[in-house]
């Protein structure tokens, strides 16, 4: 069911990568009513109607909210209205609300620390087809210059009527907080390698240059075309401010990696440069947008140079590729990556408070077959939504062997899981086995160096005091342990603890082999920031309805 605002004139619907939250009706009376009435709806609405409808986060303030921005205050109303009052013809009575919330209960304690606040967006019109909706941006500063920051987008796929082309997304920075990565702590580099290594001056254009049709987008939209050397000089024979020829022999052709620089003169003494594309603040713009292509669509720089050698392409060299790779674009993936899972968990956290739970799937996926795995990722799956709610990443060296990472990473996850205040419903064995603690008076037990408590609510100290508890060395209590620890009854239990399939986790670990082949061998940064690219590109896709292929002649 897709959750949509029930406020007139407002069509927001949960999304994927939407920061826009949704709350429910309260159920308390008091607040119930101020709700209602800021609202215009009928105070006398059933409440299993009211359990249905959702209210998004654009109509409150952000004083609304407490200091972590994902949970409201007890006192909050829904209070903006884009143009309500001309749509129901009537303003709700402002003095009935202050009358409601004068009887507000006290602000709840915050169970929402360390979720990070998301600011509403505005929605774009929904594309046939999947879309990196948050582009993965990089931002290179110079303490020379104060230009508008430069922009690695992923490539957007987008379906036309007979045909494909890769659509790139451009956003406008100036007023967008990006990850920011300074030139003056850049890494040791080749010498060998002068692709990455800053001009000395700023580089100059002629009229010949890359001048373009009006209003031409630039940076990643702008369309690039594979040219011959040869065809290129063909450019450059005449002098374009006299018209005077040029000889070769005053010519300098030079490369930085993907660009290429012709420094010419005339006959004439006239003078220029002309460079295939420009600098972002000392790095050559298509060498940035080459490294980000490659990484972004889960190829290696091998599979990228053993295509371009054959074309005879040019490319910047392996060195560069990999010292961009560490410097802007791992950074760029991991920030992109918690946007998406801090929205993601705060929804389950919001689902855990409303006493609804949230039923968890897991699988874990070898980096390699049999024992000499290195790496095993343990991922951990929202049934109802088939979304990755997060991964954990073991490396043999932190267990005693390849096949204990599996365990070892199922336990660290569900642990932060749990930390997060995400509510995992599927417990049945460790339900029954506390029982042995509950029938002894005892609600809060330590096993296995973790704290456990009772599933009731906490007793006052006259019903703890009343109630007939059993001895833990009594023959009664002996007699109900024997049968609650019995061996075949725990083994049976295991089997009926609730099943889960775990299909859709296939389908992400079959995705997973795009950006992490177990055929090659990754280093952790790299193999952990492929793997936040495939679950990116899993809870991006995993619901997108394909059209069907079909022959030339129209059938399937």
């Amino acid at each position: 069911m897709v959750i949509t605002c029930i406020v007139k004139g407002c069509d927001n619907k949960e999304k994927v990568y939407s920061a826009v939250m949704f709350h429910r009706i309260p159920t308390h009376h008091i607040q119930r009513r101020a709700w209602l009435a800021a609202l215009n709806k009928n105070q006398k609405t059933p409440l299993m109607t009211l359990k249905k409808w959702r209210v998004c986060s654009e109509h409150f303030t952000p004083e609304d909210y407490t200091c972590t921005g994902t949970r409201l205050k007890d006192e909050a109303t829904p209070t903006i209205f884009k143009s309500l009052t001309q749509q129901s013809g009537s303003s709700p009575n402002a003095a009935e609300l202050n009358d409601i919330q004068q009887d507000l209960p006290e602000q709840e304690e915050n169970f929402f620390v360390g979720v990070p606040h998301s600011t509403p967006q505005k929605h774009r019109a929904e594309e046939p087809t999947a879309t990196f909706k948050v582009p993965l941006s990089v931002q290179l500063t110079s303490p020379l210059r104060s230009s508008k920051p430069a922009v690695a987008l992923a490539p957007t796929w987008t379906m036309q009527s007979e045909t494909h082309h890769i659509e790139a997304t451009v956003m406008d920075m100036s007023a967008t907080s990006v990850f920011d990565v300074s030139m003056t702590s850049e890494p040791a580099v080749d010498t060998a390698d002068t692709s990455f290594v800053p001009n000395s001056s700023p580089s100059t254009t002629t009229t010949g240059s890359s001048s373009s049709i009006s209003g031409q987008a630039r940076g990643w939209k702008e369309r690039k075309w594979i040219v011959n050397e040869s065809k290129l000089l063909e450019l450059f024979q005449k002098c374009t401010t006299c018209g005077a020829a040029m000889c070769d022999l005053n010519q300098t052709v030079t490369q930085f990696g993907s660009r290429i620089n012709i420094n010419w003169q005339c006959s004439n003494g006239h003078m220029g440069q002309w460079e295939s594309c420009p600098n972002i603040r000392g790095m050559v713009e298509n060498n940035l947008f080459a490294a980000a292509a490659t990484l972004f669509t889960g190829s290696t720089y091998t599979d990228i140079a053993d295509w371009a050698g054959l074309f005879n392409l040019q490319l910047p060299l392996e060195s560069t590729f990999y010292n961009i790779q560490a410097s802007y674009l791992l950074p760029v993936i991991e920030k992109s990556y918690t946007q998406q899972e801090n929205i993601i968990k705060a929804r389950l956290i919001c689902q855990s408070e409303d006493g609804e739970g949230v039923q968890l799937s897991g699988d874990g996926r070898s980096d390699s077959p049999g024992h000499s795995s290195k790496y095993n990722t343990y991922s951990f799956m929202d049934d109802s939504t088939n979304q990755i709610v997060r991964f954990e990443m073991m490396q043999v060296s932190q267990a005693s062997s390849s096949v204990a990472m599996e365990p070892l990473a199922f336990k660290k996850g569900l642990e932060k899981i749990l930390d997060e205040g995400i509510d995992v419903k599927v417990e049945l064995l460790r339900r029954w086995m506390s029982l042995q603690h509950h029938i002894t008076g005892v609600h809060r037990w330590e096993e296995n160096g973790m704290e456990y408590r009772c599933f009731h609510q906490d007793l006052s100290a006259e019903e703890q005091r009343t109630k007939r508890w059993l001895k833990g060395n009594s023959p009664a209590f002996k007699a109900l342990q024997a049968m609650i620890m019995d061996t075949r009854l725990i083994k049976d239990l295991q089997k009926m603890t609730l099943f889960k399939h775990t299909g859709q986790l296939e389908v992400f670990h079959n995705a997973l082999l795009k950006y992490c082949p177990k055929r090659l061998h990754f280093q952790y940064p790299s193999m952990k920031a492929r793997t936040m690219l495939a679950i990116m590109d899993h809870n991006e896709n995993h619901s997108t309805k394909r059209e069907q292929a079909t022959t030339a002649a129209g059938g399937y």
